[in-house]
């Protein structure tokens, strides 16, 4: 959404003459959509520092719903820091049976449901038992908070909670983040915590950030506090700890390569992370058909949503130059999590850049990978990458067999190549 983005909070701040010299100001929706032509919550949802339009983040402001339809431009930090987490320890808990149908399917409820199934929400919190009572969006009560220097006045905002656990003396307010972010919006723990403390003032309420890598099946929890109750800025972390549903595989390379396959060597992707390859497949399975929903729907620079479909594409999950998932893509989505691993390192390894590089023999490097890209065909016969464009698709590649590396263990990383195991 970034350039977009950028572009519509520009013309706003110049038509209504804004000075972002320290002061507030107000910002109704629909005077927003009407200067910009672009959705509201689209220019209002900054997940992470680098999503603020450039023009309010040089300036150091951020934007708060304050009532429907209505916004509170002030200066003064969104965003925590996510502490770093150790190895992670296996996921708690004995299941009396295989959950066969857990963890699969469109969003980040599937995950946050298969962490409390198996105990992990539990053993984290050291509460049991939690029952799930609370998921989707509501409208706040009234409140107010210092931001900015002022005081800030909130009526009736919608907030989303992922999911909500209460136990006899606790209630867990989970935020829920697919692939492995470092910041999270204070908003998002600060609105929920705020209107739930007025519904049960009688318990914790404990506002956590669960976030899912679907390529390591790695769970990162963190819990936050707010020291004062009328200043969002006083977030301080309590605790954090990182599980695993699976822990990293031993699969030879000639188990996972097949010679059959066909191998298209027209395109190169530029996408390095997999989580995000998976939920475009989830957003095409839903029935997003096009750039622009799909990078609405995923809060994406519609450039990245094309890059990630190019990725998609690359590795046989999509239909050539469409936005239609191939039968392996469908396979994908509808799997568990031990499953799209598998699913991923056999794309991965089958994909023609790398089937190339094998079959030239020794270690992969990125000089091998960058000659085998050097090869792609341009339409006027030329090179189809440029210098400059071929080593960000090289550091895309390389970034995968890590993965490989790593979580599937048919390649072994000694310096900087890749010996085939």
């Amino acid at each position: 959404m970034g350039a977009a983005n950028d572009a519509a909070w520009e013309r706003y701040l110049t038509v209504r003459e804004i000075v972002l010299d320290g002061r507030s100001y107000s910002v109704a929706a629909d005077d927003l959509k009407r200067l910009t032509g672009r959705e509201p919550r689209l220019l209002a949802k900054f997940d992470q520092p680098e999503e603020v339009p450039r023009c309010l983040r040089e300036a150091g402001y951020g934007l708060l719903p304050v009532r429907h339809g209505e916004y509170r431009l002030c200066r003064d930090d969104l965003f925590c820091e996510l502490p770093a987490c150790g190895s992670a320890a296996p996921v708690v808990g004995e299941l009396p049976f295989p959950l066969e149908t857990a963890a699969r399917g469109q969003g980040e409820a599937q995950y946050v449901d298969l962490a409390h199934n198996t105990g992990l929400l539990s053993c984290f919190a050291g509460v049991a038992p939690l029952y799930l009572t609370i998921r989707g969006r509501e409208r706040t009560g009234s409140f107010s908070f210092r931001f900015g220097g002022e005081t800030v006045w909130v009526e009736a905002v919608q907030i989303e909670v992922d999911a909500g656990y209460e136990g006899e003396r606790d209630l867990l307010l989970i935020e829920a983040k697919m692939g492995q972010p470092r910041h999270v919006n204070v908003r998002q723990l600060y609105y929920p915590w705020r209107h739930f403390k007025s519904i049960v003032p009688r318990k914790t309420v404990r506002p956590v950030v669960l976030t899912y890598d679907i390529a390591t099946t790695r769970y990162e929890l963190h819990e936050f506090t707010f020291t004062t109750t009328d200043d969002p800025t006083t977030w301080y972390p309590l605790r954090s700890a990182a599980y695993r549903l699976f822990g990293p595989e031993q699969q030879r390379l000639d188990e996972l390569l097949e010679p059959d396959r066909q191998h298209p060597r027209d395109l190169v992707p530029q996408a390095d992370d997999l989580n995000k390859i998976v939920q475009v497949l989830e957003a095409v399975e839903a029935g997003t058909e096009d750039s622009e929903a799909v990078a609405a729907r995923l809060a994406f620079d519609p450039r990245q949503a094309r890059y990630y479909r190019e990725a998609a594409d690359y590795l046989g999950l999509l239909e050539p130059g469409s936005w239609q998932a191939t039968a392996a893509g469908r396979q994908l989505v509808r799997a568990g999590p031990r499953q799209r691993r598998a699913l991923l390192a056999r794309a991965v390894v089958n994909s023609w850049v790398v089937v190339s590089a094998l079959r030239r023999g020794g270690p992969v490097t990125a000089e091998l990978l960058a000659a085998v890209i050097a090869d792609v065909p341009g339409p006027g016969g030329g090179r189809r990458y440029n210098p400059t464009t071929a080593r960000r698709r090289v550091k895309t590649l390389l970034a995968w067999l890590r993965w490989l590396a790593d979580e599937v263990g048919c390649f072994r990383l000694e310096g900087d190549r890749y010996l085939p195991c």
